[in-house]
């Protein structure tokens, strides 16, 4: 790869390279944002009710890092957790939203959080996770009903807590852990067939409606209220996936969705996750530049990133038309390797997949981190107004 560097390969060469490097998965995936971050209620600022906060927001965010609930069974926990206002990077007080309190806000650093899962001999589970799309038929003793993605209603009809009830414990439980999910349209609610096959976990139907979506895993959970209490059976399938599971005499809504959400997440984690001591000090990502058209413009991205204090390798991995993925190995933060790329100007920062599924070559499950996304301008762009 020396020579690739000193320009001296031929564009047949190149073709050659973005053929081998365009060989890839074809699995989608979504970049799950904010990691790291925690909010939790306080009740005020001083500085113990700070680091009640700190550590409470550290087990969210180790629970969601190391992807299985496991981490809370070592003994050094305890240890850790007292020593969470080390790990904080950033941290904000606000009022809560009703008013009646208030709410830490906090950022832990990635390297120090890896390094404690290592020391607890847990795993971490990267940015880049499948999405699991997720019929689910309730019968809360007034018929069955198709939990949506938006509760139907009526133009001026107002909506009661209750119709949004089963979204927000479903998306709350998959909030906690990290995992992307995905439930069906408002425009299916009606559907009487569709919402029979999914009580009887018929999987064949289920796919057939589930094709105008996209997602990695596909999920059937039906519901039924006993009383003051709720059993769900439910079953998982799809990259290699064919679990199912029952949930018997929950007291809520929020603890059937926490415990089937969490049964998931520890399954996914199992297979998706590194041990937190390969993650080490030197730390992955890629960075997807557009714009990288000739070996010239290669080169010189190559010495860019190489240049940078926290950079300690670099090298392309993939090339798709004038798009070209490179793997930044660096030490540090990986904020901080984003204030170095933005102090050059001909690294412009684009809007990076947070939301939504990420292009099949981008979707690598093993990614620690979301991709950076760039614009390469290799000159500056002058307003003709300014000449």
């Amino acid at each position: 790869m020396r020579e690739f560097m000193t320009g001296r390969l031929t564009a047949l060469f190149l073709g050659f390279l973005m053929a081998w490097l365009g060989l890839v998965a074809s699995a989608s995936a979504v970049t799950v944002d904010n990691l790291y971050a925690a909010q939790v209620d306080v009740e005020g600022t001083n500085r113990e009710q700070l680091r009640a906060g700190y550590r409470e927001g550290l087990k969210q965010v180790l629970l969601r890092v190391s992807g299985n609930r496991a981490v809370f069974e070592h003994e050094d926990l305890d240890a850790l957790l007292r020593n969470a206002e080390n790990l904080v990077q950033s941290f904000q007080v606000q009022r809560s939203p009703d008013g009646r309190g208030q709410q830490l806000y906090m950022t832990f650093g990635a390297v120090g959080v890896n390094r404690a899962l290592a020391n607890l001999d847990a795993s971490v589970w990267g940015a880049n996770r499948p999405a699991t799309l997720v019929w689910v038929a309730v019968d809360s003793g007034q018929g069955r009903q198709l939990v949506t993605a938006v509760a139907p209603v009526q133009p001026g009809e107002a909506v009661t807590p209750e119709e949004t009830t089963w979204q927000a414990a479903l998306f709350g439980a998959a909030q906690s852990r990290g995992v992307p999910l995905l439930l069906p349209g408002v425009e299916r609610a009606e559907n009487r067939v569709l919402l029979s096959d999914i009580w009887g976990q018929f999987l064949e139907p289920v796919r057939q409606a589930s094709d105008d979506y996209r997602y990695d895993t596909l999920a059937m959970i039906r519901v039924s209220q006993r009383g003051e209490s709720w059993d769900a059976l439910w079953r998982l399938e799809g990259m290699g996936f064919d679990l199912t599971g029952r949930v018997a005499d929950a007291a809520s809504v929020e603890a059937v969705a926490a415990e089937i959400v969490d049964t998931w997440a520890d399954a996914m984690a199992a297979r998706w996750a590194i041990a937190a001591g390969r993650v080490g000090e030197t730390q992955q990502v890629d960075v997807v530049l557009e714009g990288v058209t000739d070996l010239a413009s290669y080169a010189r991205v190559q010495a860019a990133l190489r240049d940078m204090a926290p950079v300690n390798d670099v090298g392309a991995v993939r090339v798709t038309g004038t798009q070209m993925t490179m793997r930044v190995a660096f030490s540090g933060e990986i904020g901080q390797l984003r204030e170095h790329i933005a102090l050059d100007e001909r690294f412009v920062e684009q809007e990076a997949a947070q939301i939504g599924f990420l292009p099949p070559e981008e979707s690598g499950f093993d990614a620690l981190y979301q991709a950076l996304q760039y614009q390469w301008r290799p000159s500056p762009v002058v307003d003709p107004a300014d000449s």
